[in-house]
Parts: structure tokens; sequence; C-alpha cells
């Protein structure tokens, strides 16, 4: 009875995990969407797919490792299953970090070009009104 209720709890647990964890090509277009972002949408937008990100690379890392397998594979089969595997992962890490990267920056030029439209804003209603005091 106990081993039937740790196989029943395993998975449960096994197909929540892997209900939340999101599909590659989901997250592969969220994270095409990022350089197409509004500085409006950066903010909330890059934070979820963030999230989306942190949870498929970690779900993947328990894959490659074969933690959730069971698969019988020779030892070198899964080494070469699991070399090729974190190749994987690390090639869609590098494509995220570079799309994340040019989106951070457009939304912080933006904030920038923004902070210096206010600053010439102040600047000039300083000099308009010293220039008043003159007269």
């Amino acid at each position: 009875m106990k081993r039937w209720k740790f196989i029943l709890v395993y998975l449960y647990l096994t197909n929540n995990l892997l209900a939340a964890v999101v599909s590659k090509e989901e997250l592969l277009l969220e994270i095409g969407k990022l350089n197409s972002l509004t500085p409006l949408e950066y903010v909330t937008k890059a934070e979820r797919v963030q999230d989306m990100y942190d949870q498929y690379i970690d779900f993947q890392k328990r894959v490659c490792t074969e933690e959730f397998s069971n698969k019988v594979f020779s030892q070198k089969e899964s080494d070469e299953n699991q070399k090729d595997c974190l190749r994987k992962l690390r090639e869609l890490e590098i494509d995220y970090t570079e799309k994340s990267y040019t989106a951070r920056k457009n939304y912080l030029e933006y904030l920038h070009a923004e902070r210096l439209k206010e600053l010439k804003r102040i600047h000039d209603e300083a000099i308009s009104a010293l220039k008043k005091q003159k007269d």
C-alpha cells in the first residue's frame, strides 16, 4: 500500500511539474517577441518571459541530467545524449541572453531619452524664469 502511495505522489508531482513548464516552441516565440516590445510593455512582459525561461531551463537541466528519465542507455550513449542536450540548452541560453540584452538596452535608451527631454524642459523653464527676472 505504501508503495502505491509513493508511486501516485510521484506521478502527481511529475505531471504537475510537466504541466507548469512551457513548451520550447512557446518559449522561443516569446523570446522572439522581446526585440519588438515597446518600452511601455517591456517591464511586465520581459519579467513574464524571464519566469518562463527560468522554469524551462530548470526543467530541461533536470531532463538533460536524466533526473526524470526512466530510459536505460549504455553509459556511453547516456553521456553523449546528456552532452547533446546540454549543448542545445546552452544555445537557447545564448539566444535568450542576446535578445533580452537588446530588449533591455532599447528600454534603457527609451528611459534615457525621456529623462533628457525632462532635463531639457527644466533647463528651458529655468532659463526663461531667469530672463524674466532680469527685465
